[in-house]
């Protein structure tokens, strides 16, 4: 018997972490009521995180648009929110950059 699921924040935080990134990325309320916990390269695992939800999205298309600043980011959301064509939106900021990243699938 083992003392630690290797799923526990204790014993593997960096996968606990990733595990509910995505969980918040699909809007699951378990995921999002979790603990915070620092992984050692949290740049890396958010942006790793962020790729799979995307991924195992059911969307079959989507684009990926990067902006310099803030507020062209806001227009091109509020260009596509309205679009009987999106089904949903999403704005991150790239770590290490200002770099805006808009993802409508």
């Amino acid at each position: 018997m083992v003392e630690r699921t290797a799923y526990s924040v204790t014993a593997n935080p960096t996968l606990f972490f990733w595990i509910h990134i995505i969980g918040c990325f699909l809007g699951e309320e378990r995921s999002m009521r979790a603990r915070y916990v620092s992984p050692k390269d949290i740049v890396r695992t958010f942006e790793s995180a962020a790729a799979f939800a995307l991924s195992s999205t059911s969307a079959s298309d989507y684009s990926r648009i990067f902006t310099s600043t803030r507020e062209q980011a806001a227009q091109i959301i509020k260009d596509n929110e309205e679009s009987e064509e999106v089904d949903k939106l999403a704005l991150q900021l790239v770590a290490r950059s200002t770099i805006f990243e808009i993802v409508i699938w």
